[in-house]
């Protein structure tokens, strides 16, 4: 009985360690990717670019 309690004493350590772990692991991604969008520049699309992106550009009008 005293092995199970110390194999689950054990058990309990480890995943509370690997949550820890875990925890740390995703602020630190969190804070790169912060980083990375500051970075990046993104501009809003032109309505005429937009249009281009929708529709084919042989057409010029609907199709009938």
């Amino acid at each position: 009985m005293a092995s199970a309690a110390i194999l689950s004493l054990e058990e309990f350590r480890d995943t509370r360690r690997r949550g820890e772990i875990r925890q740390r692991l995703h602020d630190r991604f969190d804070q790169w990717l912060d980083g990375r969008e500051e970075r990046v520049q993104v501009s809003q699309p032109t309505l005429e670019e937009l249009t281009q992106a929708v529709l084919p550009s042989g057409r010029s009008g609907p199709r009938r």
